[in-house]
């Protein structure tokens, strides 16, 4: 067996393990695919790369990704040029992160097993911070942008996303609704439709939710400017135009080239967006 194979047998076995309560709530042939994606997340990270692009160039710049999960997102931006670490504080993720680094000719040492507000960096050492779907785990938000702010230099990027709890479908649970109700009903709900997958019934209970106003409050003290979204929603509505467009719409395509003209001008004057979107982008400079 060579070292490659080797590598991938046991990055795969750590795989299973942690997400074998998947298993027992997905088909075979979901559960596989779910694997493979595990297996191979640095090829699936240009979408979001190409939306932290519109914001700053990454080339050889000095990135963190705090709070990197199993390493994908890191290693895709050290393949397109950028000088990217992970952190991130669960032990089997920096496992699974040092063996997909070394599958493709990465340092381990890139990946550091720390906390978000403990982060191991000289004061104004970084040129951007990246939060992937991680502020609303963490325990003291105040404390985590302290140090996120600390570690990044003047004019430095700091790029996040975090659920809307506007949105009505929980993506944790993969459940519609259980955010809105209150504690004691949210935990029956989860405990009856998810009592295979591996979540405690008070699991949401952990979970921080705001709308786009609430997570601006919570980050906006620690920065000197607060980015707006526009340009990232209006590029993702353009994306979704031209998929449209590229498709006869028989009859309408002057009515529908109207709304969508329309719905660009939307994103233009206001924060629609911010309100319609299952997810909110939390853009700031230092």
């Amino acid at each position: 067996m060579d070292e490659q194979t080797f590598i991938r047998e046991e990055m795969l076995g750590i795989l299973l393990e942690k997400w074998k309560n998947n298993g027992d709530c997905m088909s075979a042939e979901k559960f596989n695919k779910f694997i493979d994606y595990k297996l191979r997340m640095q090829e699936f990270q240009d979408r979001l790369i190409r939306r932290i692009c519109m914001y700053e160039n990454i080339v050889s710049k000095r990135v963190l990704d705090a709070g990197s999960g199993e390493g994908g997102l890191v290693v895709a931006l050290n393949l397109r040029g950028c000088m990217a670490a992970g952190a991130d504080i669960k032990e089997d993720n920096i496992r699974i992160s040092k063996l997909r680094a070394r599958l493709e000719g990465l340092p381990e040492n890139i990946f550091i097993h720390c906390d978000a507000s403990g982060l191991p960096f000289e004061d104004g050492f970084l040129d951007m911070v990246i939060m992937n779907e991680v502020l609303e785990h963490v325990a003291d938000v105040q404390a985590t942008m302290k140090e996120v702010a600390r570690v990044l230099k003047e004019g430095g990027l700091f790029f996040a996303r975090v659920p809307n709890a506007l949105w009505p479908f929980e993506g944790h649970v993969n459940l519609w609704f259980p955010h809105w109700l209150p504690s004691p009903l949210r935990r029956s709900y989860v405990r009856v439709f998810r009592p295979r997958k591996g979540y405690e019934s008070c699991f949401l209970d952990d979970i921080r939710y705001h709308d786009h106003r609430g997570w601006k409050r919570e980050v906006a003290p620690f920065f000197r400017q607060m980015l707006s979204n526009a340009v990232l929603y209006e590029n993702l509505m353009e994306g979704l135009i031209s998929g449209l467009m590229g498709r006869p719409v028989a009859g309408r395509q002057g009515l529908f080239r109207r709304c969508a003209s329309r719905g660009l001008d939307l994103i233009r004057e206001s924060s629609v967006m911010d309100v319609l979107s299952p997810t909110t982008y939390l853009v700031a400079r230092k």
